[in-house]
């Protein structure tokens, strides 16, 4: 009887070390679960560009707090990929914009020279019309001298293809 209650006592405790062994490993596990999926959900968070995430476990001195410096790495990466990307559209935003200068002064010029080449017009245009309603007769009887009036017929002549040419 002695050895039985000494066989079921052994038992009782070796039941008895299974279970807190058991409950130990169960714990641990949970425990080790939690903290894998917290730093999974971290990682996920970054996978999706959310840098403002907080890494949990940092401080820990363990695998899992390893782990979770290694994901500090690539938030930190992250947030550097980001302000390059970000550095880059501006330089990019800066040069359009250079460009629409660039272009809209071009346009000014233009316009410029649009509003010369129109006052010049003008100008040959009286010029013309005083030379068709001139004839070398009413010039002659005005006193406009010959070289003159073949002077200014010249003139005008150059002009219009000169504003001609320019329109091309």
């Amino acid at each position: 009887a002695a050895k039985t209650s000494t066989i079921m006592s052994i038992l009782a405790l070796s039941l008895l070390a299974i279970a807190i062994a058991g409950g130990f490993g169960l714990y641990l596990a949970l425990t080790l679960s939690r903290r894998i999926a917290r730093l999974t959900g971290t990682m996920d968070a970054l996978a999706n560009n959310d840098t403002a995430v907080e890494i949990a476990a940092l401080g820990d001195k363990d695998e899992i707090g390893e782990m979770a410096r290694a994901v500090g790495v690539f938030k930190e990466n992250a947030i550097e990929k980001q302000r390059l990307e970000d550095e880059r559209r501006e330089r990019e935003v800066r040069k359009a914009e250079d460009a629409l200068l660039e272009v809209s002064d071009e346009i000014q010029a233009l316009d410029d020279e649009l509003a010369v080449l129109e006052s010049r017009r003008q100008q040959v245009e009286g010029m013309r019309g005083f030379i068709i309603d001139t004839t070398p007769r009413e010039a002659v009887r005005r006193e406009i001298p010959v070289e003159r009036y073949r002077a200014l017929v010249g003139f005008v002549s150059d002009e219009l293809t000169s504003i001609a040419g320019r329109r091309r």
